[in-house]
């Protein structure tokens, strides 16, 4: 499997370690990128993005039901995952989408690249039951190095931003889960 990165840790573009890395595989590189319907920008953006590395990317888009089924099915070889955590932490994603899945389904439910690492998977479990703030940091910062840096279950490609306006005279704070609470408003 080929992995590449021309994401890193600072943010930055490091284009000369990416085509480093591309001429490595010493053949062209072509590629299908699957997308929901509704995010044709994305996907012009990434196919002139990865153009100037000289990938080749195809763009498909389906509606969402069947874009979900081709990726949960494996049939997608490159697709765009979007992940929000409700929970004010990374704990449901690393349980979601990094840890292997279980027959039982209580992890991996969403782990469409069939990720499996057995010391990562007993480290996210043992999130879920540590209580001590800065102990579970630590782990989850620990998880997101792992996943992102040393087996780059994916490329990062932004975070977006959460603006919020308000009309004078109203008093509000914004929720760290971006919900809009009446009781909340004054």
């Amino acid at each position: 499997m080929l992995h590449f990165v021309i994401w890193r840790c600072d943010a930055t573009y490091d284009m000369t370690l990416a085509r480093t890395l591309l001429e490595s595989v010493n053949k062209p590189i072509a590629l299908t990128l699957d997308l929901p319907n509704g995010l044709e920008s994305l996907g012009h953006y990434i196919q002139t993005q990865l153009a100037q590395l000289e990938v080749e990317v195809t763009l498909q888009f389906f509606s969402y039901e069947d874009y979900a089924a081709r990726i949960q099915s494996g049939q997608s070889e490159f697709y765009f995952l979007g992940w929000r955590s409700d929970l004010g932490d990374a704990g449901d994603f690393f349980a979601r989408v990094v840890h292997s899945q279980t027959s039982k389904g209580e992890y991996g439910t969403l782990n469409n690249g069939r990720y499996e690492n057995e010391s990562i998977d007993q480290l996210i479990e043992s999130t879920e039951y540590n209580l001590l703030e800065s102990e579970r940091l630590q782990q989850l910062q620990d998880l997101m190095q792992w996943v992102v840096e040393k087996d780059q279950i994916g490329v990062p490609l932004f975070e977006t931003d959460v603006l919020t306006a308000i009309q004078p005279g109203l008093i509000w704070e914004p929720r760290f889960d971006n919900f809009i609470l009446a009781t909340d408003v004054h």
